[in-house]
């Protein structure tokens, strides 16, 4: 009896040591240890918007560079709407 007393308390300690260290390393991943992020854009519109806007809030504090090579009007528009809603999301275009 008394040595399955001392087993369950042993997998209680095990769990909970491996809890711990989970939270840590997730709350440690989740601060955002990317300070900039480089994204480059030649023509898709569909996915650009909700890419930036997912990094945003997987990295609160990172500075983001769009780098738009394409020549699309609604592309311009969505990266300039992203720049009028999140203060660090900047717009660099290449000119042909």
């Amino acid at each position: 009896m008394y040595a399955a007393g001392v087993a369950v308390m042993c997998v209680f300690a095990v769990y909970g040591i491996i809890t711990f260290v989970h939270s840590i390393c997730e709350k440690l991943l989740r601060k955002g240890i990317c300070d900039r992020v480089l994204i480059y854009v030649k023509s898709s519109a569909k996915n650009t918007e909700g890419v930036v806007r997912s990094l945003m809030l997987k990295n609160p504090g990172a500075e983001i560079i769009v780098v738009d090579e394409g020549d699309s009007i609604e592309l311009r528009k969505i990266l300039d709407h992203l720049c009028q809603d999140y203060a660090r999301v900047h717009i660099a275009r290449l000119e042909p």
